[in-house]
């Protein structure tokens, strides 16, 4: 039986190139994640600087940025999952990084399903997939597209992930996509998915909000509307009584 993990999942505005604003979001958020037992608080894609800011800026992973949020990460005792445009030599990725409560860097996912012509032409995609372990879980990374593609999931799950963080920028009209796709992920592989969004526009986007956090069941374990959020879940254990994942592996048929 895996122990006890509370998540913290904030949905709200792009900070769209206001760096100093998304830093003081980003520290309120962890201070009331913190303050409601969360062992890790999930942000949205490329939050620094803003999906879709006007002047798209990126730092290394030695930057400041990172420094930064490994400073606030320690500072408040919680571990943190966001997006970041990542600046990889002369290339830029579309990158989630996990940091630990302790401050220190522990995971780099790098987008493997770019997003239309806009994504294309300014990040180089990602070739690899990240699973990691975190007080009792494997926890695997995605980023927005990747999961309307069922063989990622299915390909963390076989690496050991019971747990998969996914911060999105998913504007109107696809809202398809949390009511539908997160939970199908996560009842055909028995995991926990948190989709992270944010809401309202920016730019010539409208994002649609309504995160969600989809048990192994499919069932919802929190949901947000089209506003600011902040949701503080307790997520259910995986365990030896959820066998599903073996029978579709052992049942599944390929021609």
């Amino acid at each position: 039986m895996t122990q006890p993990f509370r998540l913290g999942l904030y949905q709200g505005h792009s900070p769209s190139g206001d760096i100093e604003t998304a830093f003081s979001t980003i520290e309120q958020v962890l201070l009331a994640s913190a303050a409601m037992g969360a062992d890790l608080a999930l942000f949205p894609e490329v939050y620094l600087p803003g999906y879709n800011a006007p002047q798209m800026t990126a730092q290394p992973l030695d930057g400041d940025w990172m420094q930064r949020l490994g400073d606030l990460a320690a500072q408040h005792d919680i571990a943190v999952v966001i997006g970041m445009a990542e600046r990889d030599g002369e290339e830029m990725r579309n990158t989630a990084v996990a940091i630990g409560p302790d401050g220190q860097h522990i995971a780099t996912y790098r987008k493997i399903q770019l997003w239309e012509d806009r994504e294309n032409a300014l990040y180089r995609r990602g070739g690899e997939y990240v699973v990691f372990p975190y007080r009792g879980r494997n926890i695997g990374l995605q980023i927005c597209y990747d999961i309307e593609f069922p063989e990622h999931t299915r390909a963390l799950m076989r690496m050991g992930a019971d747990l998969i963080l996914c911060p999105t920028a998913n504007p109107k009209p696809y809202d398809n996509v949390n009511r539908y796709a997160v939970a199908a992920r996560a009842m055909e592989n028995a995991v926990t998915v948190a989709y992270c969004n944010f809401c309202g526009p920016e730019g010539e986007l409208e994002y649609v909000g309504n995160s969600v956090i989809a048990g192994p069941e499919g069932e919802p374990l929190a949901t947000a509307g089209n506003a600011p959020a902040l949701l503080v879940t307790d997520l259910p254990a995986r365990d030896a009584d959820l066998e599903r994942p073996t029978e579709h592996l052992k049942d599944l048929r390929t021609f």
